[in-house]
């Protein structure tokens, strides 16, 4: 795995990453399209790594080309929502490439790279479902209002 999500990663460098779009087009002339995440100050430095890679299986190099490369202070979790979104279009070599589970068919790119430039990132560190103001008056009337001793041994 190219990157493993830490407790203290949030806080490293401000939690800046990059999220990024490949268009990979292959020697078929099929075009997929990789949707990753990495810490590096360049998306272009995990783009080579992936073709090394891609070289390596298939001894060819496919026209790719970075589609975005867009900064951000949840990459992981953007990338992870992304993945989530797109999952009906997920495409799968069927040779073993760095980034190979994080490959798309048949997506409208166009679309994705708007959907990234405008969404509201604060909802993932929320959840991806932002919370309504009834559901939250719901859950304030459920909370108990009397105090507790904490010393006492509460039986449930």
């Amino acid at each position: 795995m190219f990157y493993k999500m830490r407790k203290s990663d949030v806080s490293e460098k401000g939690g800046l990453g990059r999220v990024y779009i490949l268009e990979i087009k292959l020697n078929n002339n099929e075009v997929i399209h990789k949707i990753g995440m990495c810490k590096a100050p360049r998306s272009t430095d995990r783009m080579m790594e992936i073709l090394r890679s891609w070289f390596m299986q298939y001894r060819y190099v496919p026209n790719t080309r970075c589609r975005l490369d867009y900064e951000t202070g949840v990459p992981l979790l953007l990338e992870k929502h992304l993945h989530q979104l797109l999952s009906e279009w997920k495409w799968v070599p069927d040779k073993k490439v760095d980034g190979g589970q994080e490959m798309f068919k048949d997506i409208d790119v166009e679309e994705v790279i708007r959907y990234v430039k405008d969404f509201d990132y604060s909802l993932l560190l929320k959840g991806v479902n932002a919370i309504s103001t009834d559901d939250l008056d719901y859950i304030r009337s459920k909370i108990p209002t009397e105090e507790f001793d904490l010393d006492e041994d509460i039986t449930f």
